[in-house]
């Protein structure tokens, strides 16, 4: 696996940019070589001590085996010169000992091919010591002392201990050079790893501090990132809030132009139609009483017919005009125009109803009280079409210094969070007539529960006309 793929798979399992996992891969990295090379290290450092430690060992056993064949040469002169066997105990012990001591040093030995020879080499010469040292104690324990003294005058005891100083001084000698160089080898890698060390440190060292240099600088991109992000949110917050008060505002202008043009509206239809509605009325009750049409039956009952037309249609046309321009709004004021509309209309639906309105709205002029009535009419238009209610109830009341207007019924209320719901025509328009007034409408519906729909505003609003 590559640098670069591994530096993809942190990078994707770390989720952090490319400048930042690559430096920390470098770390992990360097830190799995500083491992490896202190394993590496401490393996060489065990073995450069077990080394020194045989080398050690090795000659601690040639200086056991020296002191031995001193002591078992020294007890033979004595026991020669004097004829003691109190000098015979060191010779003895010698014997005992130096055997164990010859076992060990093979075992120790047994790794190294030139000790291994030389002490090999040690072991001709040490039988024939001890073969002279028993052929001399043998000739003095058979009663001829001169004959064990020719034996030791003839030299081969000393030629014999020559050639044997001559090995254990050359196996002494590399014994010591294995120690030297074990010593040496350990001071090498304790050295190296020491160095290694130090190196993978300052690497390390190195690249924490360009992480940390990464990372605030990351830190500080992503900050400068976010700020931004939060002042383009801002700014198209408050397009979108310009925007929508633009709308509200438009929406508000064409619901005023609107009423306006109903009122316009209305006064000529009051205007002109009464007025022509009016005079077909005279001109019927005229042509009634003529003497010459008062005899014909026939033409009797097609003015009968006639006049009642013209009832028709100025009943129509006060129905209209009544829709364009509330009468009783424009003379009566917003309470007795409500309480009057909800009486009629729950009248004429058979619906129980209760209507609660204080004698008089001071604070609300006129366009204020025309909003607030064709909200509650919605309101009571819906209830009308949808809820199957029974009963309603509309509370109209001053709290502080706003009107709370309060439309509730018993009917099956709907799914206020429905996509639908909100976005709807008759309650947009609600709120957008509610908005007109910098008032709050709120809706609660709960599911087979009824609805209860809730209209505060000012008493002065800022934006009324």
């Amino acid at each position: 696996m590559s640098s670069s793929s591994i530096a993809a798979w942190f990078r994707s399992t770390l989720n952090l940019p490319f400048e930042i996992t690559f430096p920390l891969l470098i770390i992990v990295l360097t830190l799995a070589g500083l491992f490896a090379v202190s394993e590496w290290s401490v393996r060489r450092l065990d073995r450069t001590s077990t080394e020194l430690e045989t080398a050690v060992q090795v000659g601690e056993l040639i200086q056991q085996w020296r002191v031995g064949m001193l002591e078992a040469e020294s007890g033979q002169r004595g026991y020669l010169l004097t004829g003691k066997t109190d000098y015979l105990k060191p010779l003895m012990a010698a014997g005992k000992r130096l055997p164990l001591v010859m076992q060990q040093l093979r075992a120790k030995v047994a790794d190294d091919p030139p000790l291994r020879v030389l002490v090999a080499e040690l072991a001709a010469p040490a039988r024939a010591k001890f073969a002279d040292l028993a052929l001399t104690l043998r000739l003095m324990q058979d009663g001829e002392p001169q004959l064990a003294m020719q034996q030791v005058e003839s030299g081969e005891g000393m030629r014999l201990m020559a050639d044997l100083r001559e090995r254990f001084a050359a196996l002494e000698m590399l014994a010591a050079n294995r120690a030297t160089e074990a010593r040496a080898a350990r001071e090498r890698n304790a050295l190296i790893a020491r160095v290694a060390i130090l190196f993978s440190t300052l690497v390390i060292a190195g690249l924490i501090i360009k992480l940390l240099q990464l990372i605030a600088a990351d830190a500080a991109r992503r900050e400068l990132m976010r700020r931004e992000e939060v002042a383009r949110r801002e700014l198209l917050e408050q397009e979108v809030a310009t925007r929508t008060k633009d709308l509200s505002s438009l929406s508000s202008h064409l619901q005023r132009v609107a009423e306006a043009e109903k009122s316009e509206l209305a006064r000529e239809l009051h205007d002109e139609m009464g007025g022509l509605l009016t005079a077909a009325k005279m001109d019927l009750a005229w042509l009634h009483h003529r003497p010459s049409i008062k005899s014909d039956n026939d033409s009797q009952a097609k003015l009968v017919s006639l006049g009642t037309v013209l009832d028709q249609a100025m009943g129509m046309k006060r129905r209209v005009v009544e829709s364009l321009r509330p009468s009783l709004l424009e003379h009566f004021g917003l309470t007795v125009a409500l309480q009057s509309y909800f009486e009629d209309m729950c009248a004429k639906a058979n619906l129980e109803c209760v209507v609660t309105v204080p004698e008089s709205v001071d604070g609300l002029d006129r366009a204020a009280q025309l909003t607030l009535f064709r909200i509650a009419q919605e309101a009571l238009t819906n209830v009308l079409r949808h809820a199957k209610a029974k009963h309603v109830e509309l509370v109209l009341e001053q709290v502080d210094d706003d009107y709370v207007m309060t439309i509730g019924d018993d009917g099956v209320g709907f799914d206020i969070d429905q996509p639908g719901a909100r976005t709807s025509h008759g309650i947009a328009g609600m709120r957008q007539r509610a908005a007109g007034l910098e008032g709050d409408l709120q809706f609660e519906s709960p599911p087979g529960g009824g609805t209860r729909i809730t209209l505060r505003v000012p008493r002065a609003p800022a934006d009324s006309g």
